[in-house]
């Protein structure tokens, strides 16, 4: 193996570490990566015709020029500039990253997960982690915050990493390993309150073992889950007042936060239905009386996003936006069953990238940068099948 494999591939490594620490420092070494990609793209003079270069920039580009159309151009136009470094961090996937590094990024995966469950459960039983941060003390601890300090996303954090590894060690028939993480991420993302990280990852291993034909799996841990949540109702009652608050925002959805954010970026899209609103303006016109006025609710419907992907791309970009998010999930579809990765040792990618993108979910921000760098980390494996790289060609020189 190469000695130097890791070198070239740390990046990816790296962001998926210090996520942990907050958004600036994976955030910087994922430009630092995008721009060493547009240097090698110069001087590798990479072939401007390839297909899959084309259709990902084009996807990018009909997004990015809604933000001439904004309410503040200025702000949308340079969000959307700065954005474009997503687009040469997907390309790193295509034309550098190497295949051989998935073995042991799928342990590293496993690693982080296996210490944030322990730090987790100390956190729930001592009031602190192990870095000294505290839960929160609100509502009997019922949200745990491991050591993202004031965000409570460690529960997202674990769905988004221990579904690959679930889909990958299960394709090998490594029944102990998918066993133990399947325990584990269950527990840690329970114990965090997170019920959409909760609800995803449930849909997530259903798919996996159904991708995958583990049909008599499938049984087996849709059982074990069932019994499972009524062990933790029964035994950890402090966490059921979040749970079944769930139940109440259902039947009383546009009186609650996510239904009046829903409801205040449906408006603000049949306002400007062809470009929408801008490039991040949510936060801006979800206050303007004109759309308050349509609004029926009690509660506030501003803030800095609507929490879902869909509703934010046609508030702030319109149909033509909405467009462009469509043909990259398109093209990521297509690519998944072109090279049948719903049956390889990418199956948990695969679903990982399809509970990213499902409809009604109503996770953080999706071009927030914190996690457009996990997002977009984990879903460039879906990219690097090619052996072809320019790496090899680059190094010779």
């Amino acid at each position: 193996m190469d000695k130097n494999l890791y070198i070239r591939n740390s990046f990816v490594f790296l962001i998926i570490l210090t996520l942990i620490t907050g958004p600036a420092i994976p955030d910087i070494i994922l430009t630092l990566s995008a721009i060493i990609g547009v240097f090698l793209f110069i001087i590798k003079k990479l072939d401007l015709n390839d297909t899959n270069l084309k259709f990902i920039l084009g996807c990018y580009l009909i997004i990015f020029l809604t933000s001439l159309f904004s309410i503040d151009i200025k702000l949308s136009f340079l969000e959307s500039l700065v954005d474009f470094r997503y687009f040469f961090y997907l390309l790193l996937f295509l034309y550098f990253v190497e295949e051989k590094i998935i073995n042991v990024f799928m342990y590293f995966l496993l690693f982080i997960v296996c210490f944030l469950f322990f730090d987790l459960l100390v956190q729930y039983n001592y009031g602190k982690d192990l870095f000294g941060i505290e839960a929160n003390m609100q509502v009997n601890r019922q949200r745990l915050n491991g050591p993202f300090d004031d965000e409570y996303i460690i529960g997202t954090y674990i769905m988004k990493l221990s579904l690959p590894i679930i889909g990958y060690f299960l394709y090998l028939n490594k029944n102990l390993i998918f066993s133990l993480i399947l325990i584990i991420s269950f527990v840690s993302i329970v114990l965090s309150g997170e019920r959409m990280a909760l609800i995803l990852f449930i849909f997530g291993v259903f798919l996996i073992l159904l991708f995958t034909k583990k049909y008599k799996f499938l049984f087996i841990t849709m059982i074990l889950f069932f019994i499972s949540l009524l062990f933790f109702f029964l035994f950890f009652p402090e966490k059921n007042f979040k749970y079944m608050e769930f139940f109440y925002a259902l039947s009383n959805f546009k009186d609650t936060g996510h239904g009046a954010h829903y409801l205040a970026a449906i408006n603000i899209f049949l306002e400007n239905p062809i470009t929408g609103s801008g490039f991040k303006t949510f936060r801006e016109i979800c206050s303007d009386p004109n759309i308050l006025n349509k609004i029926s609710t009690t509660v506030d419907p501003c803030a800095t996003h609507p929490h879902n992907l869909y509703l934010e791309t046609l508030s702030e970009t319109g149909i033509i936006g909405m467009t462009g998010l469509s043909l990259f999930i398109f093209f990521i579809g297509k690519r998944i069953i072109d090279l049948k990765l719903y049956n390889s040792k990418y199956v948990g990618f695969v679903v990982l990238s399809i509970c990213i993108f499902w409809p009604i979910s109503s996770m953080s921000n999706f071009y927030n940068n914190w996690n457009a760098s996990i997002n977009f980390t984990l879903i460039g494996f879906l990219f690097i099948q090619k052996t072809d790289k320019p790496w090899k060609i680059f190094l010779k020189k």
